[in-house]
């Protein structure tokens, strides 16, 4: 939406071309009273035109740059530290299952019935499950994160990270 001299939006509406086909194209329009530009229709592609035209010269100050650096490094740290603790909880909780699975495997050695046998077993079988998808975890988290002034400096184009 655009905005004319009196600080006001203006109205987009469609009007008809006076050509055979009658197209139609995209306008503005301001309506309030008392503006310089009241009822005067600006043609779309000239407005954004000279919008783009703006925004292609703007850049930012050196000190946002440099404050928007500072917090994707704060987040990306926190990130990373996020990851490095799920990784060892991931790490503790595979010892765990390791030890579940060495009680279990004691326990068939002592047992004398198939049934409770065969029940150990199959918990053994979960547990081994379960560690597969932890290391599947472990295998996607770790290492998976490069280091930030490679990915940001990519990211903007700037060299100075």
């Amino acid at each position: 939406m655009a905005i004319v001299e009196c600080g006001h939006p203006m109205t987009t509406y469609w009007s008809k071309t006076k050509t055979k086909t009658g197209a139609r194209e995209p306008n503005y329009m301001c309506f309030k009273k008392g503006c310089g530009s009241c009822r005067k229709s600006i043609r779309r592609d000239r407005s954004e035109g000279e919008f783009e035209t703006v925004l292609k010269t703007l850049t930012p100050a050196c000190t946002l740059l440099d404050m928007a650096k500072d917090m994707f490094a704060r987040v990306w740290e926190q990130r990373h530290a996020q990851s490095q603790a799920e990784t060892a909880t991931l790490r503790a909780r595979t010892k765990e299952l390791d030890g579940q699975t060495a009680q279990l495997v004691d326990r068939i050695a002592d047992a004398s019935s198939e049934t409770v046998v065969v029940a150990y077993e199959a918990r053994i079988e979960k547990l081994a499950r379960k560690k597969l998808a932890i290391a599947e975890k472990l295998q996607n988290t770790v290492g998976s994160q490069r280091p930030f002034g490679e990915v940001f400096e990519l990211a903007l184009g700037l060299s100075r990270f």
